[in-house]
């Protein structure tokens, strides 16, 4: 532990740590969690799986590992699964996109009895 200790205070590169989306630069990385370290990167031109991510990802115990994604899809396309309205879908879309920006992004999901709220807060994370 000592020599853990004392490598800490002499190694002075610092890096941060992220849970699952972390940006560097002009570039936003999902890590998918998968045992090959691989991420997908996000940015202007578009989104690409990487090998690596030049960022850094902590890997709780119990955290699952995302599904490869697959281009061709639509945010429409989840519309089906969701008891919103029009408008209360483009906001949600739009909250969801930029939570991958945000360091902490906040949804909270409001409605009656039986509207698929808990379907809903558990397919956003």
């Amino acid at each position: 532990m000592e020599a853990l200790a004392s490598l800490a205070v002499t190694v002075k590169d610092e890096r941060e740590l992220f849970l699952r989306i972390g940006r560097l630069k002009d570039a936003v990385f999902l890590g998918l969690g998968d045992r090959a370290g691989r991420a997908v990167r996000i940015d202007s031109t578009g989104w690409r799986v990487v090998k690596r991510a030049p960022v850094l990802f902590f890997r709780p115990k119990g955290y699952l590992p995302l599904p490869m994604p697959r281009r061709g899809g639509k945010v429409d396309d989840f519309r089906q699964f969701i008891n919103l309205s029009q408008a209360s879908f483009v906001l949600l879309s739009r909250g969801a996109f930029q939570a991958c920006g945000a360091c902490v992004t906040v949804v909270t999901v409001v409605g009656k009895y039986f509207y698929e709220k808990s379907f809903l807060a558990d397919h956003l994370r």
